[in-house]
């Protein structure tokens, strides 16, 4: 089975302060479920961003760095320490490509050193002037 995990899109887009993404949060008037929703078919992320990261927009996350950075702490953690004491169900790791359950633990693994990978960019991106945007749709 193959494995297609996110992947995620860059757009230059002008990094604004705390205060202005909280200004922007409270006109809209989004709901972190609501943004989160297009997450579904990752649920360990889905969950993690719930519960932690402290923006999130209709399609896409605009992240500051530490959230970035907390995130490949968790997922290094979700590594050494194993998933099942993150109370991640086995269910919640899905192959993309076709939406099965993955039943094999070195999948599952590999699914998230390859999210690991993926972050690691993302830390050395210079985000004093633009912000990350990640795009799930695609």
């Amino acid at each position: 089975m193959g494995m297609d995990i996110s992947i995620y899109k860059f757009k230059n887009i002008k990094l604004k302060t705390n205060e202005e993404y909280q200004d922007y949060i409270n006109k809209e008037g989004c709901s972190k479920e609501e943004e989160l929703c297009y997450w579904r078919k990752h649920y360990w992320i889905n969950d993690w961003f719930k519960k932690n990261a402290k923006f999130s927009f209709r399609d896409e996350f605009l992240l500051i760095k530490e959230d970035i950075y907390n995130f490949y702490n968790f997922c290094n953690e979700l590594l050494n320490k194993g998933y099942e004491k993150y109370n991640i169900n086995k269910d919640d790791f899905y192959c993309m490509r076709n939406g099965d359950v993955i039943e094999n633990i070195d999948l599952i693994q590999k699914e998230i050193k390859k999210t690991i990978e993926q972050i690691k960019p993302l830390l050395e991106f210079d985000i004093q002037n633009n912000t990350l945007v990640y795009d799930m749709s695609c």
